[in-house]
């Protein structure tokens, strides 16, 4: 597989070329998202190309948000033609990659529930329910791409948030809170780190490391 970036008009091209609808609609959001945010310049969407068929697309970027660098995932997707193929994890393992090698320690997604599965998989675990019904992810990212999830997936909100510096630690605590505090929870059958973190404050005997 090829791992690539498309500017604006090679990404249109792709998008004019889709048939299947769900796969055209899902792109035409991307596209609308990328839009507003004006990142097509500076944060091309990213392809995964293999005998010239593009497999998987992902729209990213780096925000240097909480006083540190953050992989946001803003859509990722697989086109029809292109499922069962394990392109959508590999994607997103090498989108971690570059991103750590960029300076990034974490990432940050808002994901809806049928992408929920996909992350559960792969041990994303998400910290509750925004306010506009997606299920939010912030966790800590290395050089082993996906796979470093295998080991957060085990450890308490307490642990994770523990392992960033205090001055990081801090900002991640008032962004998550900000998120998903009050949001009302669902329950999809995946593991929510939701209660967890609410009761790293309100409950006296758990204190955040110094």
């Amino acid at each position: 597989m090829i791992y690539k970036t498309l500017d604006k008009n090679d990404y249109l091209r792709y998008h004019s070329n889709i048939i299947d609808a769900k796969d055209k609609k899902f792109s035409k959001v991307a596209i609308g998202m990328w839009d507003f945010m004006k990142a097509w310049d500076n944060w091309p969407p990213r392809v995964l190309e293999e005998n010239g068929e593009i497999l998987s697309v992902c729209f990213m970027k780096l925000s240097a948000q909480a006083k540190s660098k953050v992989l946001f995932i803003s859509n990722i997707f697989t086109p029809t033609a292109g499922r069962g193929k394990g392109s959508a994890r590999e994607m997103l393992h090498r989108n971690i990659l570059e991103a750590v090698e960029a300076g990034a320690s974490s990432i940050r997604l808002d994901c809806n529930k049928s992408a929920l599965g996909f992350y559960d998989k792969i041990g994303m675990t998400y910290w509750g329910t925004t306010i506009s019904h997606s299920m939010f992810c912030d966790l800590p990212i290395n050089e082993k791409g996906i796979y470093c999830f295998s080991q957060t997936q085990n450890m308490s909100s307490l642990e994770i948030l523990n392992s960033y510096p205090q001055e990081l630690r801090e900002a991640k605590i008032k962004w998550i809170m900000k998120k998903v505090k009050k949001h009302k929870e669902f329950d999809f059958g995946h593991h929510s780190r939701y209660e967890e973190f609410m009761k790293c404050f309100f409950d006296d005997n758990t204190t955040i490391s110094a």
